[in-house]
């Protein structure tokens, strides 16, 4: 389904792709392993969103499958509680 999804939407004439519903109770495993299947079915000349997915090590990862853009509510979520993300996946707490 995924394919054939990935496969009609690549042929319209849109500035770009979105992909969901890959991270609404899905392990991060079965997540990656879907991008991973969908991904070579997806175009090269436009960009490639992903929606809900925001975990730093998500994003380093997902990037290297061809994905673009992210959208999550992780990172607001975690700035709320006084940290942000650093590089490798840290979080530091900020004081203010």
């Amino acid at each position: 389904m995924r394919k054939q999804s990935a496969e009609f939407v690549t042929a319209q004439d849109t500035p770009g792709i979105a992909i969901g519903g890959v991270s609404v109770g899905e392990s991060k495993e079965e997540m990656r392993n879907q991008v991973e299947w969908v991904a070579p079915y997806l175009p090269k000349d436009r960009p490639v969103h992903l929606l809900g997915v925001g975990q730093v090590d998500d994003i380093v990862d997902l990037v290297k499958q061809g994905i673009d853009t992210f959208d999550c509510v992780e990172p607001t979520r975690v700035a709320r509680m006084g940290s942000a993300y650093q590089t490798k996946a840290v979080l530091a707490h900020i004081k203010g």
